[in-house]
């Protein structure tokens, strides 16, 4: 079992929780890492940071297999299924999905209500669409990844901090600062329910089940 966190220098410490010590680190980003995911067999890294790059690294060689410059800061990523494709969330709004085998961008997603950084990308269990939320917005925005276009946005009441699908996708969650969670609908496109009651912000979020994770 290994626990991944990136440094303020660019740095990526690779621990193991059974031994409770640093096994290696991987060096070069140059500048702090804002988000990392790690593939289902534990092979691959994938890295962003605010140099404005994304990188794929090879933990069994402990090394770097590729670098892709997004010529904006990245602020989220999310595997397509497969996990050879990796979209990155960026800074400015957009949406860029990269392809880990041929080490090109396959495309970009832009939509004009979407101007500010990218906090959370999560795609459905079919791969056929993307749920993204920018930073201080009060709407999910889905699109298609075949058609490349927006589907459908789901409008709250306050800005949404998170969301994701759950695991059959009919269902997405989403939580807000301020103390509740949201479950919509999909096929509605409306709000389902949602869970009110926190004093304090929510933060972070973990379902069971059908459901998939949000943090």
């Amino acid at each position: 079992l290994a626990l991944f966190y990136g440094l303020k220098f660019g740095e990526i410490a690779v621990w193991s929780v059974d031994k409770a010590e640093e096994e290696f680190e991987l060096e070069g980003h140059d500048g702090p890492v804002w988000c990392m995911l790690v593939s289902g067999d534990c092979r691959t890294l994938v890295s962003a940071s605010s140099d404005e790059s994304v990188k794929v690294w090879c933990l069994e060689k402990r090394a770097e297999m590729a670098s892709f410059e997004t010529g904006v800061e990245a602020k989220s990523l999310s595997f397509l299924p497969g996990e050879r494709r990796v979209s990155c969330g960026l800074e400015d709004g957009s949406i860029q999905v990269w392809n880990l085998d041929t080490k090109t961008k396959e495309f970009n997603l832009t939509d004009p209500g979407m101007t500010d950084e990218v906090l959370s990308l999560s795609i459905s269990h079919d791969g056929k669409n993307m749920a993204a939320v920018c930073s201080g917005y009060d709407r999910i925005t889905v699109w298609n990844l075949e058609t490349k276009v927006v589907v459908f946005t789901l409008k709250s009441e306050e800005s949404i901090e998170r969301a994701a699908f759950s695991t059959e996708g009919e269902k997405i969650v989403s939580f807000q600062g301020w103390g509740r969670v949201e479950v919509w609908d999909c096929e509605d496109r409306d709000l389902a329910y949602h869970f009110a009651g926190h004093s304090e912000p929510v933060t972070a979020l973990v379902m069971a089940g059908v459901w998939t994770a949000v943090f």
